[in-house]
């Protein structure tokens, strides 16, 4: 008796931003693909939104809402760096206008479909298949992948984390530059890491403002919403002011992780990377591992996990956010002058955690060259 067809040739577990990136770029190519993708999760409208630094021309294009040619870095003693962008540009998409995109291009191909709410139980590599024991029953198919979160106890290894808590706010009059994104402004050394405020313009009265910690300490939302209510308080906020929505993460700031497989089951979790103050670094990059994957499908060669950091510039990485863990208080003063001494590009790689090894060795001959000065105090501490 004959081994039973695989029911699918792809399946792919979890509908996050690796899972619909992957079905997406599938779902148009030429050739005719049965591909199911099994989400454990209900579907719900992601209210987050995502920023990286890309050319003009990208994937994404389309669903960009905001980009900015010009950016500010400032320190909370008034220090401030502010340019132009080089061949990469800042942008932002909503995380909810990336979904449907996903969710249109899965729907309107023959041969893809999408399960939300599925329990998902163990998975088997077998010799020319893989199966998945599900809340549908046993599932068979040519390859899977698996595109849930990673390793549980990431977050603790990472070497600091990023905490944000976010509002996207209008105003009732013209206080907000949209020509201009702050990057990293208002900063400030903390007993625990650095802070400071990521402040995205999209009119004169409209937009997104997030307090962040870059932390060595445990996530702690009621502190991060407290860094939010004061930092709007600095913008002028008052009860004539509309919240249109709020938005919170806890990230793993550290190289990028890559996946791993086993015979035709690749994990390929989002992982984590440097994202700093561009959160939508991961998306970007998965963009280029959903097009290579795609690739690799229609030519009938395995699928690759995604890379992850290279070793030495991942090595790099992890001494400057060593750096930036033992002195906090000297943090920005350093991100001031690495903002006053490195191209346009440089920069915008390196602070979207995608930098070259070419990058962090020009990055390390400038804080060599002139060490960061601290400030006087750290803010919380005793």
């Amino acid at each position: 008796m004959g081994t039973p067809r695989p029911d699918f040739d792809l399946v792919i577990i979890g509908a996050g931003v690796a899972g619909l990136s992957l079905a997406a770029r599938i779902a148009r190519s030429v050739q005719r693909f049965r591909v199911c993708v099994l989400d454990p999760k209900p579907r719900t409208v992601n209210p987050r939104s995502w920023c990286f630094w890309a050319p003009e021309r990208h994937g994404l294009a389309h669903l960009v809402s905001a980009r900015w040619r010009r950016w500010l870095i400032s320190g909370a003693d008034g220090d401030a760096a502010a340019g132009e962008v080089g061949a990469l540009i800042y942008q932002h998409v909503r995380a909810a206008d990336f979904q449907d995109a996903a969710f249109d291009a899965i729907a309107g191909r023959s041969g893809f479909s999408i399960e939300h709410g599925v329990r998902i139980g163990a998975l088997e590599a077998r010799d020319d298949h893989a199966c998945a024991e599900t809340g549908l029953g046993r599932i068979r198919a040519r390859r899977i992948v698996d595109t849930r979160p990673g390793d549980p106890v990431a977050m603790a290894r990472a070497p600091m984390l990023q905490l944000v808590s976010g509002a996207e706010v209008e105003a009732d009059a013209d206080v907000f530059d949209p020509d201009t994104a702050g990057l990293m402004t208002d900063m400030a050394g903390h007993f625990d890491g650095l802070r400071f405020v990521h402040l995205l313009p999209f009119s004169p009265r409209r937009a997104l403002v997030e307090a962040v910690r870059f932390s060595t300490g445990s996530p702690d939302r009621a502190a991060r919403d407290a860094d939010l209510d004061a930092a709007l308080q600095r913008l002028g906020f008052r009860d004539s002011w509309r919240v249109i929505r709020r938005e919170r993460a806890s990230l793993p700031l550290g190289p990028a992780i890559g996946g791993g497989s086993t015979g035709s089951i690749v994990r390929a979790p989002a992982g984590a990377g440097a994202m700093r103050a561009a959160t939508g670094s991961a998306l970007m990059r998965l963009q280029g591992w959903a097009e290579q994957s795609a690739a690799q499908l229609q030519h009938g060669r395995p699928i690759t996990p995604p890379r992850g950091t290279p070793p030495l510039p991942a090595r790099l990485e992890r001494g400057f956010l060593a750096r930036i863990a033992r002195h906090p208080d000297a943090a920005p003063t350093l991100f001031l002058h690495l903002a006053r001494s490195l191209p346009a590009d440089v920069l915008a790689r390196f602070l979207g955690g995608e930098g070259t090894l070419p990058d962090h060795l020009r990055i390390m001959a400038a804080t060599t060259r002139r060490p960061a000065r601290a400030p006087r105090r750290l803010v919380g501490a005793a």
